[in-house]
């Protein structure tokens, strides 16, 4: 299963970390916010890539579950995510972001694992009609 591991850590290590803000023990801020879109941007390339049997390079979703896990585990830790642009935080977007961010995880989450039954039904189809 080329990936799907990768996709399943990826979207547990944001998971986590949405826990984490849910029950309190950290805040959503602006770098938490990035790496939540950074997730949702990096999540495309590896269904596609496992759709076709590929394998994209890991070190970018390597960084993002590196920096979700050390945004788990405490407030402020010593990270500095190359290129990331903080977005201005309303009231109540926090609340709004965690919802979206969830809905973003369980609709890739889903979206892999429809593609991973379509591969093998269609591996299934070909193995039985050739041989």
């Amino acid at each position: 299963m080329v990936g799907a591991n990768d996709v399943g850590d990826l979207t547990w290590s944001i998971e986590n970390m949405l826990n984490r803000v849910l029950e309190g023990s950290i805040t959503m801020d602006a770098p938490r916010l990035n790496l939540i879109v950074e997730a949702r941007d990096e999540i495309p390339t590896w269904v596609d890539a496992y759709e076709h049997g590929t394998y994209p390079d890991k070190s970018r979703l390597l960084s993002i579950i590196h920096r979700a896990s050390a945004f788990s585990d405490e407030q402020d830790p010593l990270l500095k995510p190359e290129g990331v642009i903080a977005p201005t935080v309303a009231d109540g977007a926090v609340t709004d972001a965690v919802a979206i961010a969830e809905q973003l995880i369980e609709e890739a989450s889903g979206e892999a694992e429809q593609k991973s039954a379509d591969n093998v039904v269609a591996s299934w189809i070909s193995e039985t009609m050739d041989g």
